[in-house]
């Protein structure tokens, strides 16, 4: 599928780069949507109807949170997969002068409230794992949305195992993902953009949290990964 460029519209978001992956974010997100189609018995499902912008990220993700998505609203019937190979390929690393577009997901967390700071909830460098959090919500009814892998290129190289956990059925939230609270003040747009700077990337990718400032609400404590020790 012909990558395009994404242009979010709002007054906040000036980036155009949506996730750390400029060039494959679509078609992975398509990829993890396919297999969804598949596991909701609607197989043959696996071509967008249009390109997607960072606004059709956060309605996809409201409608997997709440159960309502609908194959048939994004997806051509009778279709097939490319090629998955690009799922290999690590994107480049964050470039500090560079601004991304990142989708976050509200939660609360324990060291968060412990230093009273606001929580932000968790910021996403990959729409892949953002869906499948929003995914993750549903179907457990509890918040397993902190990616945990045990460094940022491992959350990269382990989307083609968690696509074959869900097609085979073994897929377990808890295996890929560390839990958070419920927020305590609920929000009405659990899902959202988030403009961050790429020398504040490169520090989240650091210690897998940090804080950001959002223009609307002020700093916040964003969480990014829950690091796992490898093996």
């Amino acid at each position: 599928m012909a990558e395009e460029q994404t242009v979010i519209e709002s007054t906040t978001i000036e980036s155009t780069i949506v996730g750390l992956d400029l060039n494959n974010w679509q078609q992975t997100v398509v990829f993890l949507l396919t297999i969804i189609n598949y596991v909701v018995g609607e197989t043959g499902h696996a071509k967008l109807h249009k390109p997607l912008c960072g606004e059709d990220l956060l309605k996809l993700a409201d409608q997997l949170m709440v159960g309502s998505y609908q194959p048939q609203e994004w997806f051509q019937a009778d279709s097939r997969l490319a090629d998955k190979n690009f799922l290999k390929e690590l994107p480049a690393d964050p470039v500090a002068t560079d601004n991304y577009c990142l989708p976050t997901l509200s939660g609360e967390d324990v060291l968060t409230q412990m230093l009273n700071l606001r929580s932000g909830g968790v910021v996403y460098e990959d729409p892949f794992w953002f869906l499948l959090a929003a995914y993750n919500i549903n179907k457990t009814a509890s918040r397993f949305i902190i990616p945990r892998p045990a460094n940022p290129q491992r959350a990269w190289q382990s989307r083609l195992e968690v696509l074959g956990a869900l097609h085979n059925g073994q897929y377990q939230a808890e295996e890929w993902f560390a839990e958070t609270l419920s927020p305590a003040v609920p929000n009405d747009k659990p899902a959202g953009l988030l403009q961050v700077s790429g020398a504040d990337l490169i520090k989240l990718r650091t210690a897998g949290r940090g804080t950001l400032i959002d223009p609307d609400l002020g700093i916040g404590g964003y969480l990014l990964y829950g690091y796992e020790p490898d093996g």
